[in-house]
């Protein structure tokens, strides 16, 4: 079966969430990272929208530094031959697709969380690179995780 093609570009960015938590942080100090995403398709501005929400801990004592959320819009056009419609009406992203979408909202937030942490302890905590296939799909609903 042939590779199918998308128009797609990208719509915005908007910051939802931002928290940097009062913790002691040294120069020498490693960070985890716990990251989610998950993306929506929003019918009525032929959008897909790509959330991601990242936990910054510190390595040695696990405390929660930072936590952010963001949503990465990504406008498709002829979005009803575009995609496949499930039993439930609701369309469906292929994974394959949903991977691209993943992995350049991964990319993105790593730029936005260099230059929301610039200037604070957090500045050398840099989000790895991560593959979007690697990701495991949650069954909760993002926003609601983020609260």
């Amino acid at each position: 079966m042939p590779d199918k093609t998308y128009n797609i570009r990208m719509h915005g960015i908007d910051i939802i969430e931002k928290h940097l938590f009062k913790i002691s942080i040294q120069e020498a100090d490693l960070f985890k990272f716990e990251l989610k995403t998950q993306s929506i398709v929003n019918e009525t501005e032929s959008l897909i929208v790509t959330f991601v929400i990242v936990e910054i801990r510190k390595e040695s004592t696990n405390e929660l530094a930072a936590k952010i959320l963001a949503g990465f819009g990504f406008f498709i056009k002829d979005i009803s031959s575009s995609l496949e419609r499930g039993e439930d009406r609701k369309y469906i992203i292929p994974s394959e697709f949903e991977n691209v979408l993943k992995t350049i909202s991964i990319s993105t937030m790593r730029g936005l969380m260099f230059s929301e942490f610039r200037g604070t302890p957090l500045h050398g905590a840099i989000l790895p690179i991560i593959r979007g296939d690697s990701l495991v799909p949650i069954n909760e609903s993002i926003i609601e995780l983020a609260k």
